[in-house]
């Protein structure tokens, strides 16, 4: 069986959001539509977990396209989600209608900063089951 998949809630998901600048700014201008991403990125999450929960610690670590792994592609995902919802935040906290933009050559610069974490990612969690 597969090795599972953390679940935890996602920001967005969190029934005690929002607070500060945010309750008073971001999220009730945005109503409905903020509604849907969120329908739309739970869904999303429950297929991709859905998926790494049938999958193996074999299955996880193996190459997919040099160098990524299965693993390395999960946390890769999970992180530009997480970065996509706080790009929202603030953007809901200093009143914006969008997120910031960023840069094609800097996303790239963060995945090449973030890659060796991602691919590390199912040994660092092989060894916390450990303990």
């Amino acid at each position: 069986m597969g090795v599972g998949v953390a679940r935890s809630v996602h920001p967005i998901e969190d029934p005690s959001r929002p607070t500060g600048p945010v309750a008073r700014v971001g999220w009730p201008a945005m109503g409905d539509a903020l509604d849907g991403i969120t329908e739309r990125n739970r869904t999303s999450a429950e297929r991709l977990r859905a998926i790494g929960e049938r999958l193996s610690e074999e299955d996880l670590v193996r190459t997919i396209d040099r160098p990524w792994t299965a693993a390395g592609l999960f946390a890769h995902i999970a992180f530009w989600d997480r970065f996509v919802l706080e790009r929202w935040r603030l953007a809901a906290e200093v009143g914006d209608p969008t997120p910031v933009s960023v840069d094609q050559t800097f996303m790239e610069r963060i995945n090449d900063a973030a890659l060796d974490q991602w691919l590390d990612a199912i040994h660092v969690a092989r060894e916390q089951r450990r303990t």
